[in-house]
């Protein structure tokens, strides 16, 4: 039986991709985790893995397990090499391990004897010297080319030839035009934007020399997030350099936690991307899941997404209406709606139509909510700091979510929420008036303390007085 060819339908560079994402990992990832993870296709994965596997850099699970795609040592000694520029170490391990593909043997030998070959006669000739019977051989003409090309650069990147591959003049914001793709969060938003130090031009270098391929095109991602939402600009000379623009640098520089909400929202509203996503959620949801707003995306984006790829996306374009003070979290639930302040604003009637009248979007809660809460007659709270209210539980929503152990280590957000705090002591009922007290020693605690546990603790005391003192307003 005739040994079966593998001809590889890759090229270098989405090699390096995939193995600079497995290094990371521990253990085997199956190929849909790998694909959500790289943001590239199904397709694109498995045109990569047969030609990997042959020259041992990955390894694949047995049986059922066969989708599991792991590392090998050999694996992680070629990206290391690259990341690292071991040129030399790079050239002999290259040089040992194209030998087990059949066709880059075949390609080298060509190449050795015909430096100068055409790319459509060098295909041509793989194909003749692998011996593939005439009816087996492709019909398109352009296959010949790609194989031809896609041998050239697994050689190139092996180090086992010269080669300088073409550069394609694309900038891969143009892929999502017409979309919105949240790679992004806020905090990642925020991150990116700390990255432009004040100076006369506002100008970034993204240092990609030092990033491994998987993290170039993570942080690459992240900046095309920000630029379809018109914080920053690509400048075309590199395609690594960034300027920040006028919207960007007011967000960057926004005072407090509530003209940071401010400025976002305007921001967000100005993208029609995000204001028909808005638009879906308000004709279709009374409140909703970061689970329901990732399928929106992916409908809307006319996406193949698997369920992880959803509930990523969905959390950050999420995090993106909390901060804008667009949406707020319902009680304890895992769901979401609009602030009514929202509702009643300006920005609300000049970008959407209120078809909702005198529906209440934040709905009342429970019998059984209300048997649990301390029964008082009156609202414990006024009309007026009811958008304190909302102020703070957005904070305390964007804490609880925040990757480090303190976030009231900012001094912005922590004179924030002691500025809320101090309102609504002044604002509300004696009854109640306690309760904002401990908030705010529990804020001093998690400040002074580096302890963050105490933000779960103040959402806690609060979140049901919310909803209590909504229920007596609306009635």
């Amino acid at each position: 039986m005739a040994k079966r060819v593998i001809c590889p339908n890759t090229t270098f560079e989405s090699i390096k991709t995939i193995l600079d994402f497995l290094k990371t990992q521990k253990g085997t990832q199956t190929i849909k985790e790998i694909s959500e993870q790289t943001h590239r296709s199904v397709s694109w994965i498995n045109g990569a893995l047969p030609i990997m596997g042959e020259l041992g850099l990955i390894y694949r699970g047995a049986g059922e397990h066969r989708k599991h795609i792991g590392i090998t040592s050999k694996g992680i000694d070629l990206i290391n090499y690259i990341n690292e520029r071991k040129d030399e170490d790079l050239k002999n391990l290259g040089g040992e391990i194209y030998k087990k593909s059949d066709i880059l043997n075949i390609a080298n030998k060509i190449l050795s004897d015909e430096p100068e070959i055409s790319i459509k006669k060098f295909g041509k000739k793989i194909v003749e010297k692998l011996e593939i019977p005439a009816e087996q051989q492709w019909k398109n003409e352009t296959t010949y080319v790609k194989v031809a090309r896609t041998c050239k650069s697994l050689l190139g990147g092996l180090k086992v030839i010269e080669y300088i591959p073409q550069k394609h003049k694309r900038q891969n914001i143009d892929r999502f035009r017409n979309k919105i793709m949240p790679y992004a969060s806020t905090i990642l938003l925020d991150k990116l934007l700390n990255s432009f130090v004040k100076n006369e031009n506002d100008v970034y270098r993204l240092p990609a020399e030092e990033l491994t391929q998987y993290q170039r095109q993570r942080q690459t991602d992240y900046f095309n997030t920000a630029i379809s939402l018109g914080l920053v600009d690509r400048i075309p000379s590199d395609e690594y350099l960034y300027k920040l623009t006028h919207e960007g640098r007011k967000l960057k520089e926004s005072k407090n936690f509530s003209e940071h909400a401010k400025i976002f929202q305007e921001i967000l509203l100005d993208n029609p991307h995000v204001v028909e996503i808005i638009k879906t959620i308000k004709n279709n949801y009374d409140e909703i899941s970061t689970e329901e707003i990732g399928q929106i995306l992916c409908e809307y984006n006319g996406a193949k997404w698997g369920d992880g790829t959803k509930r990523s996306y969905g959390n950050n374009f999420l995090n993106w209406l909390l901060e804008a003070d667009i949406l707020v979290k319902r009680g304890r639930k895992h769901k979401y709606t609009f602030q009514q302040y929202f509702i009643e604003s300006d920005n609300y009637h000049k970008y959407f139509n209120n078809d909702y009248g005198n529906k209440s979007l934040i709905s009342k809660p429970s019998s059984h909510e209300q048997n649990n809460l301390i029964v008082i007659q009156k609202p414990l709270l006024s009309n007026k700091p009811i958008f304190l209210f909302n102020r703070l539980n957005t904070i305390l929503n964007w804490l609880i979510n925040y990757d480090k152990s303190n976030p009231f280590s900012n001094e912005k957000i922590h004179q924030e929420v002691i500025d809320i705090l101090h309102d609504l002591i002044n604002n509300s009922n004696d009854e109640i008036k306690a309760i904002f007290i401990l908030s705010k020693y529990l804020v001093e605690l998690a400040y002074n303390e580096n302890n963050s546990e105490h933000i779960r603790q103040i959402q806690k005391n609060i979140v049901n007085i919310k909803d209590y003192n909504k229920s007596v307003i609306d009635t």
